[in-house]
């Protein structure tokens, strides 16, 4: 907990100017604590809440890195979020890519029940979703 509170600070402290984020991401995902996901999740509600694309994007890493594929929805969600810079929406949906390869029929599973949501950000997330199943199926 001791790094992800160090993590939480600099990113809201430093901001992206923090080369000791992404050091701490590191030093979080070598643990493979899953009982830090929680805690991560909230973290991640925050600045997803507060628009902060780069603690979004600190926080989903770490959360995706320690979960894996059991990561996928809340990060589906978090990307249904517009933040306002294209930018950084790349770089979550890169990590969600990245998960979705693990198990693509698994993850189309995951974005119909998401597709299912009346939320019409969450349905264009679900969209989204099953064209990056098709392209990695391709691969």
């Amino acid at each position: 907990m001791a790094i992800l509170d160090e993590l939480i600070r600099c990113i809201d402290t430093e901001g992206e100017d923090s080369p000791r984020a992404y050091e701490l991401v590191g030093e979080l995902t070598e643990t493979q604590d899953r009982s830090l996901s929680p805690d991560l999740v909230n973290a991640l509600r925050k600045y997803v809440m507060a628009r902060n694309p780069f603690g979004r994007n600190m926080i989903a890493s770490a959360y995706a890195e320690i979960e894996g594929f059991d990561a996928l929805t809340i990060l589906l969600r978090a990307s249904s979020v517009e933040m306002g810079n294209e930018e950084d929406h790349e770089t979550l949906q890169s990590i969600i890519v990245d998960i979705i390869s693990i198990d693509p029929s698994r993850a189309l599973k995951v974005i119909d029940e998401l597709a299912a949501d009346p939320n019409p950000r969450i349905k264009s997330v679900a969209s989204w979703g099953r064209e990056m199943v098709a392209f990695v199926a391709e691969e």
